[in-house]
């Protein structure tokens, strides 16, 4: 805190301390260490410029550690993690809970880290990306890649190793585990919903090194936008799920919503599938920040320029969000576009409308692929379309274009010789996306 800066920086007190920073303070002397980094002590908490500042070097603290010290089950700075046990437990058992798994800005750190040690409940696990060890089994073993159920929680290893080997690997794959980073970090919880970015921050600096040609603003790489459609993995009732961020993170980001997320997209990998834009992007910057906000981001705003049609959401099914996209040009049920809402305000029945206006723009196609000779071309010609559903900023419109939030994705099947009577009609626009 600003209140005993001056009095921290000639000697803090052990006495003074909870019993997690004791017991990494312990720890780091034990293992022979003169330095350890924690976070509530080493960033003035209530110095919003500090804040800022010390967030942003995150990638290269994780980076540059010889050593993480992760506390597995301590669900609070009280708890302490070197406890008295009775017996050490088979490895599978070892880690009941996990709780630092739970958490948000735990996930740059285990992944940036070189190595790190886990102490559970009853007893210890090491882990580095030639594999894991632990008490119970020191011989270091690599785990298989895919055992995603494993108690070791593999699957964020197996992106430790991959963001490790950035340097050898193909630009989609690059792109394609940054968004499988983001499915991840978006099940966790956050105490304060504003550090939606800010918390995976370290982990953009470290692509940012080998996506040289690209840039990252708002959670996305502006390179390729209609990559990074997302939806939520579960709809909100109401506008509770939205981040509460001061107008800073944009209707499009993924990091708007306080909901796990998905990407529909992702780059195609050689001989699977094409993905195709359909529509026109471009990124500004604009807007200012709050004075309380303590994001370090600029508000940006997306142009997108595509075919566009309005119509209506009815809700589906008994799940939050569940709806489909109808137009006065759908003639029957299944003229529609299914579509995921990412908030409903209040409660709508099944195959009840749901009371506002939309609009769907076509963003992008996906087409399965066959090799032929050294070619590779569509399959069959079928595939699926990949929309925006949005909501009109009636206010906020200008003459030149009309301004807009985004609500949800709308996706919709084709096949050959299949017309979209739901966009029949459709005109080209040009929208703002705040």
């Amino acid at each position: 805190m600003s209140s005993n800066v001056v009095e921290h920086r000639c000697r803090i007190p052990m006495s003074n301390l909870p019993a997690t920073f004791k017991d990494a303070i312990v720890m780091s002397r034990r293992l022979g260490f003169r330095y350890l980094w924690i976070d509530a002590l080493c960033i003035i908490q209530d110095d919003l410029e500090d804040w800022r500042r010390e967030a942003a070097r995150m990638c290269s603290i994780y980076e540059g550690a010889t050593l993480s010290l992760s506390a597995i089950d301590s669900h609070s700075s009280s708890t302490g993690f070197l406890h008295p046990r009775d017996h050490m437990s088979h490895p599978k058992h070892a880690i009941p809970s996990r709780a630092v798994e739970t958490r948000a800005w735990t996930l740059q750190e285990r992944v940036l880290a070189p190595a790190v040690i886990h102490f559970a409940s009853q007893q210890l696990f090491w882990e580095y990306c030639a594999g894991f060890a632990s008490e119970s089994s020191p011989r270091v073993e690599r785990v298989p890649i895919g055992e995603n159920n494993s108690y070791y929680g593999v699957s964020v290893h197996d992106m430790k190793v991959s963001v490790r080997n950035q340097a050898i690997a193909a630009d989609y794959d690059r792109a394609n585990l940054w968004y499988q980073l983001v499915e991840e970090y978006t099940k966790r919880d956050l105490t304060r919903p504003s550090d939606r970015l800010p918390a995976i921050d370290g982990l953009s600096e470290s692509f940012a090194r080998y996506l040289a040609e690209d840039t990252h603003l708002s959670g996305l790489w502006l390179s390729s936008p209609h990559v990074g459609i997302w939806s939520s993995i579960s709809g909100g009732q109401d506008k509770n799920c939205l981040v509460p961020n001061d107008g800073v993170v944009p209707s499009w980001s993924w990091a708007s919503v306080q909901l796990p997320v998905r990407f529909e997209c992702k780059h195609p990998r050689p001989g699977s599938h094409m993905l195709t834009p359909k529509a026109q992007f471009s990124v500004s910057l604009g807007g200012r920040k709050e004075a309380g906000s303590q994001s370090g981001h600029d508000q940006t705003t997306l142009e997108i320029q595509a075919e566009m049609k309005q119509g209506v959401c009815y809700q589906a099914s008994s799940v939050p969000g569940d709806c489909r996209f109808v137009t006065s040009s759908s003639r029957w049920i299944l003229d529609d576009i299914k579509c995921t809402l990412d908030r409903v305000e209040g409660h709508v029945r099944e195959g009840h409308m749901v009371s506002k206006k939309y609009y769907c723009i076509l963003v992008s196609e996906k087409h399965f692929t066959e090799q032929i000779g050294s070619q590779q071309g569509p399959l069959t010609g079928a595939g699926t379309k990949y929309y925006l559903v949005l909501e009109d900023l009636d206010a906020a419109s200008t003459d030149e274009c009309d301004m807009y939030t985004r609500v949800g994705i709308g996706w919709q099947d084709f096949w050959p010789g299949d017309q979209n009577v739901v966009f029949a009609d459709a005109e080209e626009r040009t929208v703002l996306l705040v």
